[in-house]
């Protein structure tokens, strides 16, 4: 949670289990957007639908 000087509240949720930190291995984002583009890419692949499924209860 932050707060900016304004007094504004930003809080980051995620569904990504969490994880302790490396302080050994610092984590490093060159490129935030194309990072969660790539994410977001390998997480709807694997919660895609089979071809011919269609979601509905038999």
């Amino acid at each position: 949670m932050l707060h900016d000087p304004d007094g504004h509240e930003i809080r980051f949720y995620s569904l990504e289990p969490h994880t302790g930190i490396d302080t050994d291995s610092p984590l490093v984002i060159d490129d935030a957007v194309a990072s969660a583009q790539a994410k977001e890419t390998l997480w709807l692949a694997a919660e895609a639908v089979p071809d011919g499924a269609t979601g509905a209860a038999p």
